[in-house]
């Protein structure tokens, strides 16, 4: 299988790389638990009329992952500044690999 079926060896030797310096993105949570976050919250049905059930399998989800829905957002706009880094966690958050399912 080649990098450009599979970017997750390249995406996880950057991370291994990159991991003794301070990482002006991911202050609050790691790499992986944004990426893990983002694929639950992503997994919640759209469209349903149960708002508050909705939005108690979100803070479920979050709980889960230790984050607030403020870190997780905080985290999305540093990202937004390194446009080529946040395609790479799009894709990780697109084509997840052993992530975990929603919690209960």
């Amino acid at each position: 299988m080649s990098v450009r079926q599979n970017p997750w060896p390249l995406f996880l030797l950057g991370l291994a790389l990159g991991g003794c310096r301070q990482d002006p993105v991911f202050i609050e949570m790691s790499d992986s638990t944004f990426v893990r976050t983002m694929v639950a919250l992503r997994q919640l049905p759209v469209g349903t009329t149960d708002q508050l059930g909705r939005a108690r399998k979100r803070d479920s989800i979050l709980a889960a992952f230790g984050v607030t829905g403020a870190q997780v957002e905080s985290t999305a706009v540093r990202l937004a500044s390194d446009p080529a880094r946040a395609a790479l966690i799009w894709q990780a958050i697109e084509n997840p690999v052993n992530t975990a399912p929603i919690p209960p």
